[in-house]
C-alpha cells in the first residue's frame, strides 16, 4: 500500500517539478526535485515487489524502515528546495 503511495507521490511531484516549478526553481533546486521524485518512484516500485515476496513479521519491519528513510530522505530534499 505505501509502495504504491510513493509511486503516486513521486509521478505527481515529478510532473510538478518539470511543469509547474521550471520557472520558479533554479537548475540546481529542479535537479534536487527531481531526485526526491526519482527516489519517491524506485522505492515505490521496490515497497511494492518486495511486499510481495516477503511476509514474515521481520520482513514487514524492515520494508517500515526502508518506507521511513524514503519519507525523510524525500521530505526533508523537497522541503530544502
Amino acid at each position: 500500500m505505501i509502495g504504491a503511495l510513493f509511486l503516486a507521490l513521486g509521478a505527481t511531484s515529478g510532473a510538478l517539478g518539470a511543469h509547474a516549478l521550471e520557472d520558479v526553481l533554479t537548475a540546481e533546486r529542479l535537479d534536487s526535485w527531481a531526485t526526491a521524485s526519482l527516489y519517491l518512484l524506485v522505492m515505490g516500485a521496490a515497497l511494492v515487489g518486495a511486499h510481495r515476496q516477503h511476509a514474515s513479521p521481520n520482513s514487514r519491519r524492515a520494508l517500515q524502515a526502508v518506507a521511513a528513510g524514503t519519507v525523510l530522505f524525500s521530505a526533508s530534499i523537497m522541503a530544502l528546495v
